[in-house]
């Protein structure tokens, strides 16, 4: 499931719903931003985000330059 950012805010239960079944992802100005995984899967998905953490680190956060953090 992909969320704007606006949307995950509006709907915050929702997302945390949605997420014990499958993972949300948020994007804001039309790119992804972040994803919302339940403790209860995080298990399953540990070597995906593990992947995508490794992809963090070795080349950065595509507009990291630009964002207001």
């Amino acid at each position: 499931m992909n969320l704007t950012a606006t949307e995950a805010k509006n709907r915050l239960g929702s997302v945390l719903e949605r997420a014990q079944r499958e993972p949300v992802l948020i994007e804001k100005s039309g790119r992804r931003h972040g994803i919302v995984i339940s403790v209860k899967h995080d298990h399953e998905y540990k070597d995906w985000v593990d992947m995508l953490n490794s992809l963090v680190e070795k080349f950065g956060i595509p507009g990291e330059e630009v964002r207001a953090w």
